[in-house]
């Protein structure tokens, strides 16, 4: 079998933050650890296997990856949202 080196694999098409969140959520990596009516905190654990802290508070989500401080939307909060507004669909 072939394997791909560094320059080989930073061509190919990465999931999208989308796609990965449904997958994180199917998957079962979120565990909700505080849900009231100002704050939602979440740990979700990565393909990497590290757990991010994840979550909204005071009008802001925020998340605990590296790639959350790049962008505004990482797929750790992605996941958090569905699953926020599609109760039953992983670990809550």
């Amino acid at each position: 079998m072939r394997t791909f080196g560094d320059d080989e694999a930073r061509l190919m098409p990465r999931e999208s933050a989308f796609v990965k969140a449904r997958r994180l959520l199917a998957e079962g990596r979120i565990i909700v650890r505080r849900a009231d009516g100002r704050r939602l905190v979440a740990r979700v654990r990565g393909d990497s296997a590290h757990l991010y802290t994840t979550g909204f508070d005071r009008g802001t989500w925020f998340c605990s990856c590296a790639h959350a401080a790049q962008s505004t939307r990482c797929s750790h909060v992605i996941a958090l949202m569905l699953l926020w507004i599609e109760p039953g669909s992983g670990s809550r």
